[in-house]
């Protein structure tokens, strides 16, 4: 059984075929991306009203993120000293920035969200029920995005791929309303308001920058699967045999 922190795909057996060996890091890809998802769709209810426990293992799933991360670039490095086409070399690149920014999106989750909750707790703050409502549909939003990079990623679909990018608009509509209903909340006649005001707005903040990050994936996902069909084509045209 392969270990939560260990690649299940990366085969060195194929780094001599680079066709093969950057399909199995895109299957590993895959893999830390789903990861990452579990991370993200634990990470504000536990946030907003969970206990300690649950905010810990979202940390160490970071850590195993971190982990697979680093197997995987030195992977990459491996397949990168082959004798690679220039599709080839595009598609190491783009899955190099991916590898990174799948990382780069669970330390958003740790040390925005879950950062937040572990402050919720240390200052014995209580989330409203109308905050949490609204924080729930951020989230849902954030996550529905990150389902829709995860499969442009997964299967080069670019309507999930176009669906990220038109969601700037409705995350940015949410987060709006969100923060208006904070700065009423800043009124409400309970203890340590303006201290569970920063603790809400750094979760939201947290959001949108995970929200970003999907983004940034999805569009190197796009770029990815455009390129071979571009590299086709100019060979296609090039007046070889």
């Amino acid at each position: 059984t392969v270990g939560a922190a260990s690649p299940a795909f990366l085969d060195r057996d194929v780094l001599g075929t680079p066709v093969l060996a950057l399909e199995a890091t895109r299957r590993e890809l895959m893999r830390l991306g789903l990861k990452v998802r579990e991370m993200f769709a634990e990470s504000v209810p536990a946030a907003l009203s969970g206990p300690r426990r649950r905010l810990d293992a979202i940390g160490v799933a970071g850590e195993e993120v971190h982990a697979l991360r680093a197997e995987t670039v030195a992977y990459l490095s491996e397949v990168s000293r082959g004798d690679l086409s220039k599709g080839q070399r595009e598609e190491f690149r783009r899955l190099l920035q991916i590898t990174n920014e799948l990382d780069y999106a669970s330390v958003l989750i740790v040390d925005d969200v879950v950062a937040a909750g572990r402050r919720r707790i240390d200052e014995t703050v209580d989330v409203s029920e109308g905050t949490k409502e609204l924080m729930h549909e951020l989230h849902t939003a954030v996550l529905n995005t990150l389902d829709d990079a995860l499969e442009a990623l997964g299967t080069g679909d670019h309507e999930a791929a176009e669906r990220v990018a038109e969601s700037k608009a409705e995350f940015m509509a949410l987060e709006g309303e969100t923060i208006k209903h904070l700065s009423r909340r800043l009124a409400a006649p309970e203890p340590q308001r303006v201290v569970a005001y920063s603790i809400e707005t750094e979760l939201v903040e947290g959001l949108r920058r995970v929200h970003r990050s999907c983004r940034r994936i999805a569009k190197v996902a796009r770029q990815l699967d455009a390129e071979p069909a571009l590299v086709e084509t100019a060979s296609d045209h090039s007046g070889g045999p």
